[in-house]
């Protein structure tokens, strides 16, 4: 024991106490994330719906063999390059196949998170002259624990890294750092990692303006990381631009048009946020004291100093958010949509906001007079609020929040599933299902094989056919039809059965749990569906599970099965049994 308190205090009071207490203090951030395993609440979005069921579903066979694997289990069977980020070079793709869903998700994190911290503080430190060690490794900690969905939390917190790399190449470091940016595509699928090249152009810009050879050298590294981009991304790139293996269901998006008057007040929510994309309860103090810098200057000499690259930054940053404003206006819909830059949201140059408002806030902090404002109480501050916005500490804020396996609930589907077997004594495989009031990708984690669901890329002509089967409900006149119209016809990613009593539903949360069901619908439940199901036998959909009681099921070419619930899951499933078309042979 004698011999570890000199290591102990070497640790917590030595040379490198603050990197020691920031590592030590990421550490008890991701234990508190995940200590409680599958039992961890989470923040529910539909990055958790897409990403976390459909790699439940691919072997590793599939992601490491031929290229033209298929995945039966989603939609009918799509190909696996199609699916977002599922290849042999998306390290998130392999950790959810081999450690499995959640702690699949919590070695991701882990590592992102851990890449964040350590970048960001060197980034700070030798490209931003915030020399101050409380400041550099306070404000990375806060920025490697900001709260981010899942899907984009590589592309967002990993930025650091890319840029730092680059900025070591750039003025003659060691290879090595080529590694840095070759990480970034690893974790990053280029649908949402692709502003990256934003702030590399801007970084190149401000360093070619200073030194004109500095130009050429940046595109000589630029070039070979697009190119390593590209290779790892190839095959979803041939399909935007060419269609070269199926026609997309994208071809079909029927893009609204907007006044243009009224997208131009949006610009400065744009500017924060984006469309919606990332959370933004982190921004409060930094953007607090950044702007009592900016508004009283004190010192005067820290808008002098404000390196030229964040101004160049910002200023590209508000040309985005207007050009994103425009985007479904007549001024540049035709163009964009010739160009094919349809597929490519403007809004997602939101994702390099983050590292320029952290790197901004350090350097306010850099520059404001310590005796009269401390770094130490704001940074702080606001780590503790981050710690108080983390999924870990959501059950303090909301007492409904769901946990991983509630979420999820598989004892109550592997209910449904051996109910299904003991009735029809059919197998998993021989069958399809399809959901309502619920997101359509579940079932998918449980083993299901699905005929609806949620994806970004598939066959246009399958989403023609499923149109066709719900379109009695899709084309009812009203409101709330056409915002379903729109979610269907327009984006096309959600293959789900749309209904009008469920409509707010499904176009928010897309999960009635047994609460809402029995009290929030107000007199729609059971629900009534126009639409004949039985359409959908012919494709392989044997059975309906539903979160919701539908009336005249038989109608809807329907029968009810059983009704099935589980202590532990907050659903209650109806199964209901697809009927065969009349006349059909």
């Amino acid at each position: 024991m004698d011999s570890l308190l000199p290591v102990m205090r070497s640790f917590f009071n030595g040379r490198d106490k603050l990197r020691n207490w920031s590592y030590l203090a990421l550490t008890g951030y991701l234990i508190a994330q995940f200590c409680r395993g599958t039992s961890s609440t989470l923040q529910i979005n539909d990055n958790l719906e897409i990403i976390t069921p459909i790699f439940s579903v691919i072997s590793l066979s599939q992601l490491f063999g031929s290229g033209d694997a298929i995945v039966p289990n989603v939609m009918g069977g799509v190909p696996l390059w199609s699916l977002l980020g599922a290849g042999p070079l998306n390290l998130m793709a392999v950790a959810h196949v081999l450690f499995g869903g959640f702690f699949g998700i919590a070695v991701v994190e882990s590592v992102i998170r851990i890449l964040a911290l350590w970048s960001m503080q060197k980034l700070l430190s030798r490209h931003a002259s915030v020399k101050d060690p409380v400041i550099s490794w306070g404000v990375a900690l806060c920025f490697a624990i900001m709260p981010i969905n899942y899907s984009v939390m590589g592309v967002v917190m990993l930025a650091p890294l890319a840029a730092m790399s680059f900025l070591e190449l750039l003025y003659g470091g060691r290879l090595w750092w080529a590694a840095g940016l070759a990480t970034y595509p690893l974790y990053a699928p280029l649908p949402l990692g692709f502003p990256i090249f934003y702030l590399l152009g801007c970084l190149m810009i401000y360093n070619g303006v200073k030194d004109r050879k500095l130009i050429l050298r940046a595109l000589c590294i630029i070039a070979p990381f697009a190119a390593f981009y590209a290779a790892v991304e190839y095959r979803i790139l041939c399909q935007i631009f060419f269609h070269a293996f199926f026609t997309s269901h994208r071809i079909e998006r029927t893009w609204p048009s907007f006044d243009t008057r009224i997208n131009i007040h949006d610009i400065p929510r744009l500017l924060m946020t984006g469309e919606g994309e990332i959370y933004t309860s982190g921004y409060i103090i930094p953007i607090v004291i950044l702007t009592i810098t900016w508004v009283l200057s004190v010192p005067k000499r820290f808008l002098n100093n404000f390196p030229k690259v964040l101004w160049l930054f910002l200023a590209l940053h508000a040309l985005m958010a207007t050009l994103f404003a425009l985007w479904f206006t007549p001024v540049l819909q035709p163009l964009l949509i010739w160009l094919h830059l349809d597929d490519f949201y403007l809004c997602r140059f939101a994702y390099m906001w983050n590292i320029l408002l952290y790197t901004a806030w350090a350097m306010a902090l850099a520059a404001l007079p310590r005796k009269k404002i401390y770094p130490q109480i704001l940074i702080a501050l606001q780590f503790v609020y981050l710690c108080s916005v983390s999924q870990a500490a959501a059950i303090l804020h909301d007492p409904h929040v769901m946990t991983y396996n509630q979420f999820f609930s598989p004892r109550l589907f592997a209910k449904v599933r051996d109910a299904i077997k003991t009735i029809d004594g059919k197998t998993q495989d021989s069958y399809r299902v399809v959901s309502l009031g619920m997101p359509a990708n579940m079932p998918l984690y449980s083993g299901f094989y699905t005929l609806d669901g949620y994806l970004n890329n598939y066959p246009v002509d399958y989403k023609d056919r499923f149109r066709a089967v719900i379109a009695p409900d899709l084309d009812k006149p009203g409101l709330v039809p056409a915002m379903m119209r729109g979610k269907f016809d327009w984006n096309g990613n959600f293959l789900y059965i749309f209904t009008k009593e469920l409509a707010w539903y499904q176009l928010g949360e897309r999960y009635i749990t047994r609460g809402e069901a029995q009290y929030r619908l107000h007199g729609a439940y059971p629900i009534h569906i126009t639409s004949d199901l039985s359409g959908f036998y012919p494709y392989g959909a044997r059975y309906l599970l539903s979160a919701v009681e539908i009336a005249d099921a038989w109608k809807n070419g329907l029968t009810l099965m059983g009704v099935y619930a589980d202590d532990n899951s907050p659903y209650i499933i109806r199964l209901y049994r697809i009927h065969r078309p009349v006349g059909s042979s």
